[in-house]
């Protein structure tokens, strides 16, 4: 089976004395954190958890694991939800649900998971593992684990709308520094075992249907499409509907990179939000970046941006190319004559720059560059 989750984030919902909470804390800490093999550990309160007695309060335990081996990353959720449960009093009832966040070790499988076609492969799957369990398939109709009922509730999800389905995409959106698609579907777990076939289930069950969808893409469409891989099957779906289903995955994704790049470098602050990505360079950033010209007054401020005077844009230009490394990219893109190109290089001395999405890529390898030179 190929492993292409790279870690799993939990949130464990469930009900337990007031008086344990900072014990059971402690304890998660010192004997799963201090060793590395969880992380992040923190509690928060849920108000979807019904608690059943006065001294009890709702819980949701969240932490993180590296799934570089899904059996004993299963085990060690069902050890430490026995641990607590045995230590501390700590029990899930009808009103919790076990979330999971996945990590991936690829852009690539975010895009081939987010396909209409994988969504339902694993709903089957799903379907046929806990038929006749109503505990689980009566998740499906749970408000916080809905069924996708057709393709718009499936194109809302991946754009930032309603989180509330059994796979969620939204919180791509929402964790924008680890990019994480949601499992919702596992309902409560009355042990430990419980909850370890539940882990095990989502992982291997993602891995295996992610990687066999990826692989027969790959076989049918590599001779069209080299090694850009787009996938752009018609086999089940438009042409037209995969691409845009896929831009939302995609372009999520990148900008969640820039965001993480660009934020390294003094002076650059990032925001993503449902309308896409906004970019801030202060004035000492720009500054540092086309100190020549600032200091020769070749560039002066004024407004929002560092104008350059009067016959000296080519010459901003090449040294822009040549300070980014970009000459095999501004012969690709024939420099001179492109002046939406030359736009995403001179964005660099605006304090807030228009982000042109067709260029991307790009984006992501001038601040991977400037981050470098400013490090």
């Amino acid at each position: 089976m190929r492993k292409i989750i790279s870690s799993v984030g939990v949130e464990l919902e469930g009900i337990v004395e007031y008086s344990r909470v900072e014990d059971m804390l402690d304890f998660l800490k010192n004997k799963y954190e201090s060793k590395g093999l969880i992380k992040s550990v923190e509690s928060h309160h849920d108000g979807s958890i019904e608690t059943e007695n006065s001294n009890e309060t709702d819980i949701e335990i969240t932490f993180w694991s590296p799934a570089s081996n899904y059996e004993r990353v299963a085990e060690l959720f069902g050890e430490i939800y026995d641990e607590i449960s045995k230590r501390f009093g700590f029990y899930q009832n009808s009103s919790c649900g076990n979330h999971q966040h996945l990590r991936l070790s690829s852009t690539v499988f975010y895009y081939v998971l987010s396909l209409p076609t994988t969504i339902s492969q694993f709903k089957q799957k799903f379907l046929e593992r806990f038929k006749g369990n109503r505990k689980y398939i009566n998740r499906l109709s749970n408000r916080y684990s809905k069924d996708f009922e057709d393709l718009s509730d499936i194109d809302d999800n991946q754009k930032n709308g309603d989180r509330y389905h059994f796979i969620n995409f939204a919180s791509i959106y929402k964790h924008n520094d680890s990019q994480t698609v949601e499992i919702r579907v596992m309902p409560w777990a009355s042990d430990g075992k419980e909850y370890q076939e539940m882990t095990l289930f989502n992982l291997q069950t993602i891995d295996e249907i992610v990687w066999q969808n990826y692989i027969q893409a790959k076989k049918a469409y590599l001779r069209d499409h080299g090694r850009e891989l787009y996938f752009k099957s018609t086999r089940y779906y438009s042409a037209r509907l995969t691409d845009y289903l896929w831009a939302n995955v995609k372009e999520r994704l990148m900008f969640m990179k820039i965001k993480r790049i660009a934020e390294r470098i003094p002076g650059i602050e990032v925001n993503i939000d449902y309308n896409g990505i906004s970019i801030y360079h202060s004035d000492e950033f720009i500054k540092k970046v086309f100190e020549p010209y600032v200091s020769q007054n070749i560039m002066y401020k004024s407004f929002n941006a560092f104008l350059i005077r009067d016959g000296h844009r080519k010459e901003v230009l090449e040294y822009l190319v040549k300070l980014l490394k970009f000459e095999s990219y501004a012969q690709k893109e024939n420099l001179f004559n492109n002046v939406w190109f030359q736009d995403v290089l001179l964005g660099l001395r605006q304090n807030h720059p228009s982000i042109d999405y067709n260029y991307l890529p790009y984006y992501i390898i001038m601040y991977s560059r400037l981050a470098q030179l400013f490090a």
